[in-house]
């Protein structure tokens, strides 16, 4: 097969061991990962990435129309809503039923399920993160948190109030778990995540990566369980539920 990725770039040394050994033809485009802090803002550049597709505009990808990709792969978990709303009017689109990229990251929603569960009050750290220079520091992550609420919600009443929780949730927060993939160098990243463990007074534990979800994205093998197919004419929604998200007929 020959498919279109479209990935957030703190997956992006993760993605580059895996598809060396892919037998598909892989083309990929990798997004910036700040867009995450306002995932409205993440919906709209990767559905006009998805059009560009459409339309045979994509400056990234092979324009080849004896040989045209089979699908448009999301490297994304639904990332606080943002990749809600997005469709292809020529190509199924394929997305992992994933809270976020930790999921695809520790390669099973179960396996982040019950880590979550004994771990509650974790914050997770990669190399990828540390190469973008994605460093846990409270004032920045609430001062991004603010600008996506105020963007949201245009209401100062509104995002002073959510701001509070966000509060509370940095408080709670008393782990801090490196994800580590083998063949990956991050010395530097686990240092990084070492000391920030010790000047918060957090445990400090190396998480074990797994690639088993990211293959089989690149492989293929979508399974209705692990990932949504959504076919040409149709869009991502949540579904609420164990699902994660569900394809909804364009409006």
């Amino acid at each position: 097969m020959r498919l279109k990725l479209l990935c957030c770039k703190a997956l992006q040394r993760e993605i580059a061991s895996l598809i060396y050994a892919c037998p598909n033809v892989i083309d990929v485009t990798m997004v910036r990962q700040r867009l995450h802090d306002t995932p409205r803002l993440l919906a709209e550049a990767l559905q006009r990435e998805i059009d560009a597709i459409d339309a045979g505009h994509d400056l990234h990808t092979d324009d080849n129309e004896s040989r045209p990709i089979d699908a448009i792969l999301l490297g994304y978990g639904l990332c606080s809503n943002g990749i809600v709303g997005l469709g292809s009017r020529k190509y199924p689109l394929i997305a992992p039923r994933a809270h976020d990229c930790i999921t695809l990251l520790m390669g099973s929603r179960a396996q982040y399920d019950d880590d979550f569960r004994i771990n509650s009050g974790t914050y997770y750290y990669t190399r990828g993160w540390y190469d973008l220079g994605a460093l846990f520091l409270d004032e920045d992550l609430l001062r991004r948190k603010r600008q996506e609420y105020m963007d949201r919600y245009e209401d100062e009443d509104t995002v002073d109030y959510l701001m509070g929780i966000e509060a509370d949730l940095l408080r709670n927060y008393k782990r801090m778990a490196h994800i580590s993939w083998p063949n990956i160098p991050d010395d530097e990243s686990m240092n990084s995540a070492k000391e920030t463990a010790t000047r918060k007074g957090w445990r400090f534990d190396q998480y074990p990566g797994g690639d088993r979800l990211l293959r089989k994205l690149l492989w293929g093998e979508w399974d209705a369980e692990e990932f949504l197919v959504v076919p040409p004419g149709q869009r991502i929604a949540p579904s609420y539920d164990d699902r994660v998200i569900k394809a909804v007929p364009n409006e």
